[in-house]
């Protein structure tokens, strides 16, 4: 799995993407910048809504995590949610 080279959130919603794939980058709380890796689809909707948006719509992959390579991506999605939970439920 280390050499699974798809968008972070296809592969975590169950989604075969690996064209047109994009680095990104995501920011902690503490302002630290994470890279991922983003379908075209997925880069511009994180550039048109915003990280927080971001987020905000992608919250449930929390809830289908079990184990995944991309902690630190993880980490701050956790975070973000935790942070701007009135928002989302």
């Amino acid at each position: 799995m280390a050499n699974d080279c798809r968008c972070v959130i296809c592969k975590h919603k169950g989604i075969q993407n690996t064209s047109n794939l994009e680095t990104n980058k995501v920011f902690s709380k503490s302002g630290q910048s994470v890279r991922v890796l983003l379908c075209r689809s997925h880069a511009v909707e994180l550039f048109q809504m915003g990280q927080k948006n971001f987020f905000n719509k992608h919250y449930d992959i929390l809830f289908d995590v079990i184990d995944s390579e991309e902690v630190q991506f993880l980490v701050i999605l956790h975070d973000h949610v935790q942070q701007y939970k009135e928002f989302i439920f």
